[in-house]
């Protein structure tokens, strides 16, 4: 399960070089990070713990974890032009989020998908990865909430 996640999902980026550890320089203390190669390089960083030991609660939450850091690297690789990145990290996301039975992140993942999709000059294609979003997003517990979400059904933090 998450050796194959792991061997997907991490970005082949050579321009990290040395920086193949998790970027602290960039994260450390930051709410907001929009450096496409911090986030990238986090994403690899953390796309290695999947291969870790432990409690399948404990998996799913990291695999959901590591889907919305896909999430987020996806989206700043799309701000910075860097459309294939983005749609790389985006599919890492939406696996993950597959993996780890998460109908929130797999709907955001084909919402962002879809987006840059459609600001890539590919409208067709990129309405139709937002129509399985919607459709997706339909799987989302109702009482759900992602603000309120952690602690109260094994996605808090581990």
């Amino acid at each position: 399960m998450a050796a194959s996640a792991d061997s997907q999902c991490r970005p082949t980026l050579s321009t990290l070089g040395a920086r193949d550890q998790l970027p602290e320089r960039y994260l450390a203390g930051n709410t907001y990070v929009s450096d496409p190669e911090a986030l990238s390089a986090a994403a690899a960083w953390a796309s290695r713990l999947l291969g870790a030991p432990g409690a399948e609660p404990v998996k799913r939450a990291l695999m959901v974890a590591v889907s919305e850091l896909h999430i987020k690297a996806g989206w700043a690789g799309f701000n910075a032009g860097l459309h294939d990145r983005a749609m790389d990290h985006y599919g890492c996301a939406l696996k993950l989020a597959t993996e780890a039975g998460d109908a929130c992140y797999q709907a955001v993942a084909l919402t962002e998908a879809g987006l840059t999709t459609v600001e890539h000059g590919h409208p067709d294609d990129g309405l139709k990865l937002l129509q399985v979003g919607a459709v997706t997003a339909l799987d989302i517990p109702l009482d759900e909430q992602r603000a309120v979400v952690v602690g109260e059904n094994g996605r808090s933090a581990v």
